[in-house]
């Protein structure tokens, strides 16, 4: 009986209308999947090959995003080999994930015909409808301002945070094509300017994007199920009593995920060692794929417009640097791996990252210019 093979758990769960019932593997009270055995393996491929295994299974840590009428393919560093960059190259992988396209078109009944777009494009600013082609330009300007500075990743990603806020002001909806064009080539010309003529330092972040930061950073260290699994399934007065303590930032931070290494905030605060050319080449690859795929923004991030998401994801820097400031000072490379895998784990997926209050928190701190201090504080090193 393979209820009795998977600890007493049904094999499947199903959602949806009776004409419509969708079928879903199930999941473990913690959250874990009941095909997971205790090593983490899956046990359909255990017993029956990889070929058997549903779709979504097969595909990660790959992941296919429509990109006009054709694939862009983005990468979920949340596996730890792909944070570690094992495994065959991307090229070895191609007819694999071109097999895998074509399934998904079938199973999202997207638009399978040569000439039409397989989803709408996501908006620069939030507009009602995007333009694949104004889209995939903001996306090379992009790739550009974080590939101009190989040795300082940090200040590509202060680059493209300061473009985007020239962007959120613009009134791009007036403009025709030719002229999206010249205000964007103009605008990434005046940040690199600024960026370089720039005050080499700039003062702490304030209480207030200090607080919102480490609500950020628990969200996004949370793991609630699997081997790895934190302290919030402890119960109700254990996430109460991580909730105050990530609230005050004082005291040993409390770990909700097992691969944080212990410290305390004051610890966090301290800067630890100058990012080696490996973590910076970790990096540099890790943002690169997340902008020249788009996961950063539309459907693959809570429907975010460009402008949006990437505020979204230069966030996720600070909270990179914030877990490495926490590991051996001997083993950075190691902690700051890991702490890909964590944060990757939830960009994108976490529905809480989409909700109305963080996206306010998020917005607060664009506002307030205070994501770039963030950038530059964490950044700072011994």
């Amino acid at each position: 009986d393979i209820t009795n093979e998977l600890g007493g758990h049904r094999p499947f769960r199903f959602s949806g209308w009776p004409w419509a019932r969708k079928i879903h593997l199930n999941h473990r009270p913690d959250g874990a999947c009941v095909f997971l055995d205790d090593k983490g393996l899956c046990l359909i491929q255990k017993k029956h090959g990889y070929a058997s295994k549903p779709l979504p299974c097969r595909l990660f840590p790959w992941i296919l995003i429509p990109s006009g009428n054709r694939w862009q393919v983005g990468v979920r560093f949340a596996c730890p080999s792909a944070a570690e960059n094992k495994g065959r190259p991307m090229a070895v992988h191609t007819p694999d994930l071109e097999g895998y396209a074509t399934e998904l078109v079938i199973r999202e009944r997207l638009q399978p015909n040569s000439g039409s777009d397989l989803a709408t494009s996501p908006s620069i600013q939030g507009e009602a409808t995007g333009a694949w082609d104004r889209f995939r330009f903001a996306l090379d300007i992009l790739i550009g301002l974080i590939n101009c500075n190989p040795k300082d990743i940090s200040l590509g990603i202060r680059a493209g945070l300061l473009w985007v806020s020239h962007l959120r002001e613009a009134k791009l909806n007036t403009l025709g094509g030719s002229e999206f064009v010249e205000i964007c080539n103009m605008f990434a010309e005046l940040v690199k300017t600024e960026i370089a003529t720039g005050p080499a330092e700039t003062g702490a972040p304030g209480w207030v994007a200090r607080m919102l930061f480490r609500q950020l950073a628990a969200l996004y260290t949370r793991k609630d199920h699997g081997p790895k699994q934190g302290i919030a399934r402890q119960g109700p007065l254990t996430r109460l009593g991580a909730i105050l303590r990530f609230s005050y930032g004082i005291g040993p931070i409390p770990r909700l995920h097992a691969w944080v290494p212990q410290g305390t905030f004051e610890s966090a605060e301290i800067p630890g060692p100058p990012l080696s050319r490996e973590e910076e080449e970790d990096l540099h690859r890790y943002y690169h794929l997340k902008i020249i795929s788009g996961q950063f923004c539309g459907r693959t991030n809570h429907g975010m417009s460009l402008v949006d998401g990437f505020e979204a994801l230069a966030l996720t820097f600070p909270i990179l640097l914030w877990i490495r400031r926490l590991g051996p000072v001997d083993r950075t490379r190691e902690t700051l791996t890991k702490a890909m895998s964590i944060v990757d784990d939830h960009f994108g997926y976490n529905k809480m990252l989409g909700a109305p209050v963080y996206r306010i928190m998020t917005r607060i701190l664009g506002n307030r210019k205070e994501i770039d201090k963030l950038i530059r504080w964490y950044s700072k090193s011994q």
